[in-house]
């Protein structure tokens, strides 16, 4: 390659990034910073006992969420980033997807239905439950991994920023009163509603739209991404398991302490997980650069588990009263895990997975659901908040030593000659 096409090539290479990172972060901005500003008025509004079922009927939507994403994010943005120019291909594994996907969502529809007839807490809220779980639905035609693979994250931002500027006018303009709680999931359907037809016509406009598929490629599509979608599912259960152990062995008030304060390290640990998406598809082509952006990740995770560290008491009152000030002790101890997610984000998601070892990431979900039940259980009952949070920050170190110990022996087998950073 010439010295100018490569100059070329490296600095259309940090122009996407960069465009990514922005839309990236700009989206994950309207995904987290739309809940805070709309909650404090829905639960003044609607009351504790409609807040709780609908935070009941969200948590059964999120389950499923698990369920129909599938590890599709990460596979199929692995494979669209791979195969940018191959239009045929790109749009049968759209299609492959969407309607796995759709498969998946009617299976859970049947168990959550099955459900309410067995559990009576749920009968209460079924018809909530249903009308919470169809956004799960809509999400199906939101395809964030395509446009993540296609490097192409402008359009998937702008048409979920305009749907989430709808779906707060529409929040303060008909959920008026108590009575109206039932509208609240339907508002947020209908804004879903809108960025899913936006974002099929975009798709269309560059043809790529959906065909038939046969049931063999379905099948070959659940069975590649079975062993993400286990680690996404151990991973995404931890936190109700953490809560339902909170709730049982202690309170309901430390369980709200436990989860104010985590709720804020997820915050950070979501934010700077665009770092690791941005990356993703760049990482997937040029394997050679993962130790640069380890560096990388790792400083940034550093600097910031350092500040929130030093601030968590002026950052924790911001958010909370001071009713909840115990909390600010658990979130300086879970600040810790800031500085090890970033880390785990490029070994496990950044490499091993790009190496096609999502067997092992799968099988550090399952032991992380198993074995941190058990700590969790113990921890929690004998020394409480303080036990779960320094747990949560063992584990955290734990998958830290493992996920490096395997992306170390992979580089060192690429590369005879690298050293221990895989320089």
């Amino acid at each position: 390659m010439k010295k100018s096409n490569f100059i070329f090539h490296r600095s259309h290479n940090r122009d996407i990034l960069l465009k990514n990172f922005f839309y990236l972060s700009v989206l994950q901005v309207m995904r987290y910073l739309i809940p805070i500003l709309v909650l404090p008025y829905i639960s003044r509004v609607i009351g504790v006992v409609y807040f709780g079922q609908i935070a009941i009927t969200s948590s059964v939507a999120m389950i499923m969420q698990i369920v129909v994403d599938y590890g599709y994010n990460f596979i199929g943005a692995r494979d669209v980033a791979r195969n940018k120019q191959n239009l045929n291909f790109i749009t049968n594994l759209y299609s492959t997807i969407t309607i796995a996907r759709c498969f998946l969502f009617l299976i859970c529809c049947v168990v959550v239905l099955i459900l309410t007839f067995f559990l009576p807490f749920l009968a209460e809220v079924r018809l909530l439950l249903f009308i919470n779980c169809q956004c799960v639905f809509l999400s199906i035609f939101m395809p964030e991994w395509l446009y993540q693979g296609l490097e192409e994250m402008k359009f998937i931002t702008i048409i979920n920023v305009i749907s989430r500027i709808i779906y707060v006018i529409l929040i303060f303009l008909v959920v008026r009163e108590q009575d109206d709680y039932i509208l609240y999931p339907v508002v947020n359907n209908i804004g879903l509603l809108g960025a899913g037809v936006a974002s099929y016509i975009i798709l269309q406009k560059r043809n790529i739209v959906l065909r038939i598929i046969n049931w063999q490629e379905i099948l070959q599509m659940l069975k590649n991404g079975w062993n993400l979608f286990i680690n996404n599912l151990c991973g995404g259960m931890m936190g109700y398991i953490l809560s339902m152990f909170i709730g049982y062995f202690l309170s309901f008030r430390d369980a709200g302490i436990y989860s104010s304060s985590s709720r804020l390290i997820s915050a950070a640990n979501h934010a700077l997980g665009i770092i690791s998406r941005v990356f993703f598809p760049f990482l997937s082509q040029n394997i050679s650069k993962h130790t640069k952006f380890f560096i990388l990740n790792m400083i940034i995770g550093f600097g910031v588990m350092t500040f929130t560290f030093v601030f968590t008491p002026f950052i924790f009152n911001l958010f909370y009263p001071s009713e909840f000030s115990d909390g600010i002790l658990i979130m300086r101890i879970m600040s810790i895990n800031i500085f090890f997610s970033c880390i785990n984000n490029s070994l496990s998601s950044n490499f091993l997975i790009l190496q096609g070892k999502e067997v092992l990431v799968r099988n550090m979900g399952f032991i992380n659901l198993l074995i941190g039940s058990i700590c969790f259980l113990f921890a929690i009952k004998f020394y409480g908040l303080i036990g779960a949070a320094i747990i949560s920050v063992i584990i955290s170190m734990i998958n830290t030593v493992i996920f490096g110990y395997f992306t170390i022996k992979i580089k060192r087998e690429m590369n005879p000659y690298t050293n221990v950073f895989g320089i």
